[in-house]
């Protein structure tokens, strides 16, 4: 996936167009799952479903670029409850989110 945002790839306008379309149907599969939840009562309602899905996908392109190279599992896994964790200074006060553990099914 972060390897097709390279601009080489980029400059076939063909090429675009379809790596566009796979990275937002990748996004659009963050927010389907992530307002099933909200639908659900797992995660709030003003929880930023865009906005969520855009980071996680923005996080996994620097991830699928570095995995093999920079880090180790145990790193990953850190980094991994590190972002899903958010310290509680971030927006998880202000948006209502519940603690790590709560068992959102998006998630898993």
């Amino acid at each position: 996936m972060a390897g097709s945002l390279a601009s080489d790839v980029l400059v076939e306008r063909d090429l675009e167009r379809y790596v566009v379309g796979e990275m937002s149907k990748f996004e659009e599969a963050f927010v389907a799952r992530i307002e099933a939840s909200k639908a659900s009562g797992e995660l709030p309602r003003r929880f930023p479903s865009k906005a969520t899905a855009q980071m996680l996908v923005t996080y996994l392109q620097g991830l699928f670029r570095v995995i093999r190279v920079l880090n180790t599992r145990r790193e990953v896994e850190g980094e991994v409850g590190a972002l899903l964790a958010r310290p509680r200074s971030l927006s998880s006060s202000l948006i209502g989110v519940r603690q790590p553990g709560a068992g959102c099914s998006w998630i898993g």
